[in-house]
């Protein structure tokens, strides 16, 4: 006869398990008694539902707005090749090529060092900051900063290039940081969910670049100068980072994405969204299991190599690559204002969108150890693309400065490359994201995230100090 103790310390007999539980055997006790658990599965019955996908598509939007910075000025090429063009017959003083030639080079720097510096702020202040607050902030200093640089685009720098280079580098670098605080934060409160909103997040990030190609090459089209077409388009960049606060505003409010906040983080729901929780009654036969181990709050870190290295890997030799070298890409004909955002940034943007949608129908690599190594193993397949890329033509400040001599001399090569490997770093970045989501116990899901963000920002900013290979090397 099998006895429960009871909240008042008193024993009292029970049935025997197999006649409620016939799944159990007989030296086994259920860990919640039958009404308990009828009413558990009651209440996940009645958790509401996202209706028309509404917070699936506010996920998204944030998705795109948080990598907005990065996207919109590595996109506007001509934009600063115009502010830093020679203009040493008009100001008089001597031209300085150095700055138009490693321009998304610092770019790149100073848009992903800051990043890991504010990633490190993130979890830190992940205890002590409410997601709500870190989010609002981060996007209300994006969209201010946007809106200075479109009003800055009106400012005749000719004669301060040096200082608008330096000053448009810190501004960069201010809104890259907010954007990864944005971005850890996103990716914490994502990984509470199922891994479909992983995907939805890593899909807008994938959007915000197709979106910022498109913008710029209707700019390009409208505006008849470089400085009006800039204009209009980081006042578009303002407007859509005014959309994503306003989205993030209108999801914190969701029914469901409260109740899924309750079932993932319990009584420390106010971290997130600031909304207050009934302290739940603990059931007493839980409490007082004898073999039961208490949960540890540490990310199981020999889950996270193979997904966070992957990411690692596909970041750093994607930012290796893009856009300092595959920008500079050009056709062996006369050139055209339109070959880079188009044959790069467009196309590059748009088979990584391509990519991570891939991931929801494609097989994926197997189970467990075999799929972590097997995506490390595909992320440094990806250093092919560096020798097929130096033997396509580009130029450097508009003269051929190469590492190597031009192998494919047809025009038609360096969409192709760059398609694949847009769509290789789509594929295998989201792939990680989503094996580590998957592997992640519910309580650890925001730690996971957390982790595979600082993977990520770590890989962009080795990336983009890599990238001072080709630009420096070729000079």
């Amino acid at each position: 006869m099998h006895t429960l103790r009871t909240i008042h310390g008193e024993e009292q007999p029970s049935q025997q398990p197999n006649e409620h539980h016939p799944a159990l055997s007989n030296d086994q006790e259920p860990l919640l008694p039958p009404a308990a658990a009828s009413q558990q599965q009651a209440s996940a019955e009645l958790l509401p539902a996202d209706k028309f996908y509404i917070s699936l598509l506010l996920f998204t939007l944030l998705g795109v707005g948080s990598l907005l910075p990065w996207n919109f000025f590595t996109t506007a090429r001509s934009y600063f090749e115009y502010k830093l063009r020679n203009v040493s017959n008009i100001t008089g003083w001597p031209d300085q090529p150095w700055m138009r030639d490693t321009f998304e080079s610092y770019l790149a720097v100073f848009s992903n060092l800051p990043g890991v510096l504010c990633v490190l702020a993130n979890a830190a202040a992940a205890g002590r900051v409410t997601i709500a607050g870190r989010m609002v902030v981060s996007l209300s200093l994006m969209s201010a900063m946007f809106a200075c640089s479109a009003a800055f685009v009106l400012v005749d720098t000719d004669w301060h290039q040096s200082e608008f280079f330096w000053a448009t580098l810190a501004s960069v670098a201010l809104m890259s940081g907010s954007g990864a605080v944005m971005q850890g934060s996103l990716f914490g409160l994502a990984a509470m969910f199922p891994k479909r909103y992983i995907n939805a997040v890593t899909l807008g990030q994938a959007s915000g670049g197709v979106i910022a190609a498109v913008a710029y090459i209707i700019s390009l089209e409208i505006g008849s100068h470089p400085r009006s077409a800039a204009f209009l388009y980081f006042l578009s960049a303002t407007v859509v980072l005014l959309m994503c606060l306003a989205a993030y505003l209108l999801l914190r409010r969701l029914s469901f994405v409260r109740d899924r906040l309750c079932r993932a983080r319990g009584a420390d729901l106010t971290d997130s969204l600031t909304i207050p929780t009934p302290t739940p009654t603990p059931s007493p036969t839980l409490h007082e299991a004898p073999n039961r181990r208490r949960l540890s709050n540490r990310p199981a870190w020999r889950h996270l190599i193979g997904p966070g290295g992957g990411a690692f890997a596909v970041l750093t030799i994607t930012l290796t690559l893009y856009p300092a070298l595959l920008s500079s890409l050009s056709p062996m004909a006369e050139p055209w204002l339109l070959y880079s955002p188009l044959c790069c940034f467009l196309v590059y943007n748009t088979f990584d969108l391509f990519g991570r949608f891939l991931t929801a129908a494609a097989p994926t690599p197997g189970a467990c150890g075999r799929a972590n190594f097997s995506l490390i193993t595909l992320a440094l397949l990806r250093l092919l693309f560096v020798p097929l890329f130096l033997m396509c033509n580009y130029s450097l400040g508009g003269e051929q400065r190469r590492l190597m001599p031009v192998y494919f001399a047809w025009d038609w090569t360096p969409p192709l490359l760059v398609s694949a490997f847009g769509l290789s770093n789509g594929y295998l970045f989201t792939l990680c994201f989503m094996r580590a989501s998957e592997q992640a116990p519910t309580h650890l899901a925001e730690s996971h995230g957390a982790v595979m963000s600082m993977c990520a920002v770590v890989g962009s900013s080795t990336g983009s100090a890599l990238s001072f290979l080709f630009t420096a090397g070729t000079r």
